[in-house]
């Protein structure tokens, strides 16, 4: 799902905020490997949160999806969700982990206007992802000297319109996304680092599958929309206001879909003073102790889009994403424009677990058909599309979203006594017994569709007869049985000795 931006007349309306995605490109900057990732939005609730970013070949993700979307209450008294991106633990060992220094993509989109963003890795407090793993996943900051907060430190962008005297603007409060220690005596401050920060507005609706690095109007906010030549040294103060910034406004064009902040985030390699953690470097130009002179590696991106409600509905397009709720081929999901429509966009989403989506023009109706592999069914449509109907029409109005649930179809199980064979009319079941042939041959055991009707036929060796059928048969007259296929079913077939 990718939030909602609304429809309106011709006439630009005063902005508001519809959503927002943020993606964040993480380093693991910890001193372990990492089982998941974790994301903490105020002042939302779950409901609001419509999509996570499932990843794909380029750009990695080894969790997929969110696992868990959950409402909490944050230390500061903020109401809001925890988003949970994790691994599998499966047979005492986790599924999928990120290694020291690897680069993930992760991303979050939500309705309305969250508060602050706070992200952590997710490790386990054990010793890796399998030997010495123990299951539980913890925040974890690495145990360096100061890093006694969840990794990475990065500022988290706050989006508000705000009115100025030539008109209605976006501004970015940057606020840190990190948790202090309680207070002591001498407090130490968090780890120093560098941010550089982007900021362009966009008559495009900038998802949350557009927000990569590669992506066009990403690529000019980074180019276009530098709002600090060079990496500013940034560390917020625990015993003051946490280091909450106020960037330049953001001028909205009336065209404007969406509002881009980047905020790149680069470790600090300088001196520090060892009572408090602070840094020491100085800004003097030309000084071997400059602090551009410990700019190290980057720790992460976050890239941020405010979509807004203030563009005419015939100049802009619409986003439809479709997603599949399944293990990996479990089926695919296809689309064919309907008459009349000018834009012919079609999906064919193929039939890995991820999600595809597609930009569309206002208005186009396009039919969604879900299509099960082998081995599974369709259950059902989730979002824009509704019921057990493979096939479903959405009007793309606005931004929506489609998925489609598929489950494991029933199984068909056959049984011979003494000696035969066994046949399906539908292809899976060819099982047979023969004498002095230890065990059963074939497949005496299938998937089929639910609801379908599956005609069983015995077949006798040489010399011998077929008795009858015992099991799920409703029709046991002669070698030949019929199945409804509405759960899982077991036959047997007797044969004379």
């Amino acid at each position: 799902g990718i939030g909602a931006v609304g429809v309106h007349a011709a006439n630009a309306l005063p902005p508001t905020i519809a959503g927002q995605a943020t993606n964040f490109d993480v380093r693991n900057d910890t001193d372990k490997e990492c089982e998941g990732f974790e994301v903490d939005i105020e002042d939302i609730s779950a409901t609001d949160v419509t999509y996570t970013w499932p990843g794909n070949s380029a750009y990695v993700n080894p969790f997929g999806s969110a696992k868990t979307i959950t409402n909490t209450t944050f230390p500061d008294g903020h109401s809001g969700v925890v988003v949970k991106m994790q691994a599998n633990y499966v047979g005492g060992a986790w599924d999928a982990f990120t290694p020291v220094g690897q680069l993930n993509h992760f991303g979050v989109h939500v309705n309305g206007a969250p508060g602050v963003t706070t992200y952590s890795w997710l490790c386990d407090s054990g010793t890796d992802h399998a030997a010495g793993s123990t299951g539980s996943l913890v925040p974890y900051g690495g145990t360096t000297t100061g890093n006694y907060y969840p990794q990475p430190l990065a500022p988290a962008v706050v989006p508000t319109i705000v009115q100025t005297p030539s008109g209605p603007v976006v501004e970015a409060r940057v606020v840190p996304a990190q948790v202090p220690e309680p207070i002591e005596v001498e407090p130490r401050l968090p780890d120093a680092v560098f941010i550089k920060r982007y900021e362009i507005s966009s008559p495009n609706a900038v998802d949350v599958n557009n927000l990569l690095v590669t992506n066009p109007e990403v690529q000019r906010a980074m180019t276009q929309g530098v709002i600090n030549d060079a990496p500013e040294l940034f560390q917020p103060d625990p015993l003051t206001n946490g280091g909450e910034e106020t960037e330049p406004a953001d001028p909205i064009g009336n065209n404007d879909a969406s509002s881009l902040v980047v905020t790149e985030t680069y470790s600090y390699t300088g001196p520090v003073d060892p009572a408090d953690n602070s840094a020491t470097c100085t800004d003097v130009v030309g000084d071997p102790n400059n602090c551009q002179n410990f700019v190290g590696p980057m720790i992460g991106r976050q890239m941020a889009s405010t979509l807004l409600r203030n563009v005419p509905q015939n100049t802009m397009s619409a986003s439809l994403m479709v997603g599949k709720v399944a293990t990996p081929g479990a089926g695919n999901i296809t689309s064919v424009p309907l008459p009349g429509n000018a834009d012919p966009e079609a999906l064919d989403c193929g039939s890995d677990a991820g999600a595809c989506s597609t930009s569309l023009d206002r208005g186009t109706q396009i039919a969604l058909t879900a299509t099960p592999n082998t081995g599974y069914d369709f259950v059902k449509w989730t979002g824009a599309c509704t019921g057990t109907t493979p096939t479903c029409t959405v009007t793309v109005s606005a931004n929506k979203a489609a998925t489609a649930v598929f489950g494991s179809s029933p199984k068909l199980s056959v049984a011979i006594s003494k000696y035969g064979h066994v046949v399906s009319d539908i292809t899976g079941i060819d099982c047979s017994r023969s004498k002095g042939v230890p065990g059963y041959g074939g497949t005496c055991k299938a998937p089929f569709h639910k609801n379908s009707v599956v005609v069983l036929t015995a077949i006798a060796p040489a010399g011998k007869s077929f008795v009858g059928w015992t099991g799920s048969c409703t029709s046991t007259l002669g070698p030949t049985c019929t199945v409804s296929i509405t759960g899982n079913a077991a036959v047997a077939a007797k044969f004379g000795s």
